[in-house]
């Protein structure tokens, strides 16, 4: 790490709402970090209950800002914190996520180039049943149709030049996109600069039943209203005006087979037919709405642990 690297300030941005079990090794995480110039902006979302006890041992800290605003959402205390940040760069970690030690040393440097905009890397999930798994992504560089296609980046291993964010409004706070808002910046973030990767884990994503993420029908909304949104505000040259269909069509095939995993065949066949009015041209898709308007669900499934074998 050069003297000029440790001149650029991150402000890591940590919103807070009902975490009071998990946010001290989120903050600890933070505070362990090897590169040293950085700022924590806690955002006190208006969390109702005890949360003070969980809170109080950071809140005199030199490094900690905390500020606290009525229930808005993520994306709103995101904001909020963005607002009052002092940083070139901008972090984000939410409640129940921890960074490993060198992830801004290893990050920071990137920015060294003017075009780069963006930096994540690699990171572990982490079950609730104590499985992990190493997520290894391969892309960087020019980045934007890739996302069309489907998101790659975690949010919790992002840092991004706060000069973009201005640029594009921050996030955008409106419920109806809350589980995808950070997909809408990483889009739009992309059609202005180059996207960096560390090809090494940065950060531990832990995964559990209150992780907004694992609501299945509400992240299928969220996903499809930020291709809504996208196409509303950046036209894209004729030649290229079908990737907003296939971006749908690939957002459907995602859930309805998380649905199809998970027995809800009636939210399956739905969806499927939404994807089919879409375009005809998709024979699995066509092929599991047919077994799913003929079979019972008893009989998939049984076909799915025979698969399995």
């Amino acid at each position: 790490m050069t003297g000029k690297d440790n001149n650029i300030l991150v402000s890591v941005i940590v919103p807070f709402y009902k975490g009071e079990k998990t946010i001290g090794k989120t903050i600890e995480g933070i505070l362990g970090q090897s590169y040293e110039n950085f700022e924590i902006i806690i955002i006190n979302d208006g969390s109702p209950g005890n949360h003070h006890l969980a809170l109080e041992p950071y809140l005199n800290h030199n490094k900690v800002i905390y500020l606290e605003t009525t229930n808005g959402g993520v994306a709103s205390a995101r904001n909020h914190g963005i607002e009052r940040s002092n940083g070139s760069l901008i972090a984000f970690c939410d409640q129940d996520d921890v960074w490993l030690p060198n992830k801004l040393e290893l990050q920071v440097p990137k920015f060294e180039d003017s075009n780069i905009g963006l930096v994540y890397g690699w990171y572990y999930n982490n079950y609730h049943n104590g499985n992990t798994e190493l997520v290894d992504e391969i892309y960087e560089g020019q980045c934007f149709e890739r996302l069309l296609e489907g998101n790659f980046i975690c949010c919790c291993t992002v840092i991004v030049r706060a000069s973009l964010l201005v640029s594009i409004g921050n996030f955008d706070a409106d419920r109806e996109l809350m589980g995808a808002d950070d997909r809408y910046v990483w889009l739009r973030i992309s059609m202005l600069s180059k996207v960096a990767l560390i090809k090494e884990p940065v950060a531990i994503y832990n995964r559990h039943e209150n992780n907004y993420s694992s609501n299945e029908k509400e992240m299928l909304l969220a996903d499809l209203c930020c291709i809504n949104k996208l196409e509303k505000n950046v036209i894209l040259p004729s030649e290229k005006l079908g990737l907003y269909n296939k971006a749908r069509t690939n957002i459907y095939a995602h859930y309805v087979k998380n649905f199809l995993y998970n027995n809800q065949y009636a939210e399956a066949k739905k969806y499927c037919a939404e994807s089919l009015s879409i375009t005809f041209t998709q024979p699995k898709a066509m092929m599991l709405y047919v077994a799913l308007s003929i079979f019972p669900g008893a009989l998939i499934n049984w076909i799915k642990k025979f698969n399995k074998h």
